[in-house]
């Protein structure tokens, strides 16, 4: 069951990692510009911010199952739309469309699984949906790396449509799952959420577990509003705290090396398409190793302090890839060498 549901984190990855190793055939093919790419990038982050905007008002709306299979659709349509572009346009809108599907699934899967799983595994399954994130990153990778052919640059079409795949199996997989019993609750919809919760909890605990769900709607409905919450002194100053680390996260250039990194690769040297994007594979695996280690890590070392130790090194790392292109004038060698060792140093 969170398996299936833990697909949208596996598209969630996918189709954030396609594009990198589209872009340098697509970019040939279609005679697009940089500035072209540019803005084809940039159209799925906008679309991500507006799916996440909305999904929360409407998974409260119409239930976080409808509107996961809702994003499965957007997938679906979103592959199909960018693997079938005729040129910008094309690609800009079907990028919109489907950079609505990760930000709604990037809000309500995880929600979706911590309301669906058993108490006692529920952490381990919602942490699941972001190493879920990072095999999607590898699998775009991989896929994309073995349907490169440099003699054919119109072979992206084909890495788009590989999405279609783990789309149709979340799309078909969540027509066999059930509402989550938390929004059935708040709905007032008590037998049936008793029913679903005989199915996944032990029945010794399924009252206390339906008590604290109650609990939980009824403070939920008391919780200031946003406009509310800024006013709010003591909670100004940790919401904007939170809030600019998360901003910040984003700024140091994940999301560069996540979508460029191919490109990034044949400017250090790689100068066919095929074997950037193996060097981009190697990205993806020490992604997913290291995902894994900090699940295991975070707990026993802390949050804030393996917060400053990846701060930290990212900004080592950055500072060395940039020596690294600097040294490609000097020395071809060892100047790649040296952005290849940084990019896979900066994702740890």
């Amino acid at each position: 069951m969170a398996s299936i549901a833990a697909t949208g984190g596996l598209l969630f990855g996918f189709d954030t990692g396609v594009i990198s190793g589209a872009i340098p055939f697509m970019q040939k093919d279609l005679n697009i510009s940089d500035s072209g790419i540019e803005d084809i990038t940039t159209f799925a982050l906008i679309g991500a911010m507006i799916g996440a905007l909305v999904s929360g008002y409407l998974s409260d709306r119409f239930g976080r199952k409808r509107i996961i299979l809702a994003a499965a659709v957007i997938f679906l349509l979103g592959a199909i739309g960018c693997g079938s572009a005729d040129g910008v346009t094309g690609l800009m809108a079907a990028r919109i469309f489907l950079g609505i599907g990760i930000g709604v699934a990037s809000f309500s899967t995880p929600l979706y699984l911590a309301e669906i799983s058993p108490a006692s595994i529920r952490g381990t399954l919602v942490s699941m949906f972001q190493l879920l994130i990072t095999v999607g990153l590898l699998g775009a990778f991989l896929s994309d790396s073995a349907i490169a052919d440099d003699a054919n640059n119109s072979c992206w079409r084909n890495m788009f449509y590989v999405g279609v795949i783990p789309a149709i199996i979340l799309l078909v997989g969540m027509f066999f799952l059930p509402e989550s019993p938390r929004w059935l609750l708040s709905k007032g919809h008590e037998a049936e959420a008793i029913k679903i919760l005989e199915k996944i909890e032990d029945p010794s605990i399924i009252a206390e577990e339906v008590n604290k769900m109650k609990s939980d709607i009824a403070q939920t409905k008391e919780e200031l509003s946003i406009i509310e919450t800024f006013k709010q002194k003591w909670m100004f100053y940790p919401l904007m705290l939170a809030v600019l680390i998360m901003f910040f996260q984003q700024a140091v250039g994940i999301n560069t090396v996540i979508y460029y990194g191919p490109s990034i690769f044949q400017k250090a040297g790689f100068e066919s398409g095929e074997a950037a994007l193996m060097a981009q594979v190697s990205v993806g695996v020490v992604n997913v190793i290291f995902t894994i280690a900090s699940l295991f890590l975070i707990d026993r070392i802390g949050r804030r302090k393996l917060f400053f130790l990846g701060m930290t090194g990212m900004v080592v790392t950055l500072l060395m890839i940039s020596y690294g292109f600097i040294s490609l004038a000097d020395d071809g060698t060892n100047g790649r060498y040296l952005v290849v060792a940084s990019m896979l140093l900066y994702i740890v």
